[in-house]
């Protein structure tokens, strides 16, 4: 009722002012159904005029991709807000809590939008709106998770580095000379440091793209629940059990030269920004110029087994996600600058996130997307034909 007396009075002439008022009268208008059927039906007798229930199975299907997905980043992002609140030593710019309004309002409005026209998308709309809605996740996510790291190391804990070169050393691992076996030979140092660089974040894009297209909400869900598990975990010990780079305590001169003349110059800016962190006084830290802090467990381990095991069962392209894995996992020491151990807790951490995944969650998901039927965003046949020619 508010808004159309909002509408009646204003009368609004421009598309982009009716194309926010509506989504907005939508979305109020599936809360008052929510309270309203919650309200009715906690009375013996259901009055005839009583509005009829909020579909709960297509609310579910239109939070995509899981409503808890969207839920874990808010949180972290409010613990980093209560965090930097009572920091008095380091103040935190650039922020950027403007972006995440955006990007949340406009995943409402596609939500909104898809309740309201459930079954009018074809297969092409419908992966259309899935794949805005994931790139709106991923880029709130890695907002929200970016701040959790400076944020923790900004705290003080007592640094590891003796414990991790002293767990090397047990392992019977030389950092320095497999840094050289990478390093020195001219295909090796290509092939490893383009699949450090490149192929982690290309392997991460294709793979829930793959499920879209495949129409796999269970694989997408997955894959999206395993990034979120394991960048929130590896994060937060790395807060708790700071460390500095392999680079900036064991690394010999030849090694940090080849380093300066490949152009990998994140490794020095993370020890610098480290340091920054836990050891000055009255610091102003710039968010816009954060790098990964993360040492012990290494992420780009996770993102490798990750990587490898949602992209099983797809033919051809699972052994090429497995090379991407294995090269992946091979670079981590030489080119991010970790240890063994580093490498060995995010394949730990990865393995604990699947098993929590194949015992408890798995049961609890809906095998389709945003539809009650399998086959109702089925691609027409002679795409069928064209894609997957390796099963």
């Amino acid at each position: 009722i508010a808004f159309t007396r909002l509408k009646a009075c204003w009368r609004p002439k421009t598309i982009c002012l009716n194309s926010i008022l509506k989504p907005l009268e939508l979305a109020c208008a599936c809360f008052i159904e929510l309270n309203w059927d919650a309200r009715m039906t906690s009375t013996s007798h259901l009055p005839s005029t009583a509005k009829p229930s909020l579909n709960m199975e297509r609310l579910g299907a239109v939070l995509f991709p899981h409503w808890l997905l969207w839920l874990v980043p808010n949180l972290v992002l409010a613990l980093c807000m209560i965090l930097n609140a009572t920091s008095s030593r380091v103040e935190f710019i650039h922020f950027a809590y403007n972006i995440f309004y955006i990007i949340l309002f406009s995943a409402m409005v596609l939500m909104a939008l898809r309740y309201a026209r459930f079954h009018t998308f074809d297969w092409l709309l419908h992966r259309l709106w899935c794949l805005m809605l994931l790139a709106l996740w991923v880029g709130f996510t890695i907002q929200c998770l970016s701040q959790l790291g400076p944020t923790l190391f900004a705290l003080g804990f007592p640094l590891i580095d003796h414990t991790l070169v002293a767990a090397d050393h047990a392992l019977g691992f030389d950092w320095n000379a497999y840094a050289h076996l990478m390093y020195d030979h001219q295909w090796a140092n290509f092939i490893f440091s383009n699949a450090y660089l490149s192929f982690t974040t290309s392997g991460l894009m294709l793979t829930p793209i793959i499920a879209i297209l495949r129409n796999d909400r269970i694989r997408l869900i997955q894959v999206c629940y395993l990034m979120l598990a394991t960048v929130t975990a590896c994060i937060t010990i790395a807060g708790l059990f700071p460390a500095y780079p392999a680079t900036e305590q064991i690394a010999d001169a030849n090694i940090l030269h080849s380093i300066e003349l490949s152009g990998i110059h994140s490794l020095a800016k993370v020890s610098a920004q480290i340091h920054e962190l836990r050891d000055g006084a009255n610091v102003v830290f710039d968010m816009h110029l954060a790098e990964g802090l993360v040492s012990f467990p290494s992420f780009h381990c996770c993102m490798a087994l990750i990587i490898a095991y949602c992209n099983r069962g797809l033919g051809l392209f699972s052994w090429l996600a497995y090379l991407a894995g294995i090269a992946i996992i091979a670079a981590t020491p030489a080119y991010g600058g970790h240890y063994l151990i580093d490498v060995i807790g995010g394949g730990l951490v990865t393995l604990f996130f699947i098993v929590i995944w194949n015992l408890f969650i798995l049961k609890h998901l809906s095998p389709f997307m945003p539809t009650t039927s399998a086959q109702a965003y089925a691609m027409p046949m002679f795409f069928k034909r064209l894609t997957f020619k390796a099963n």
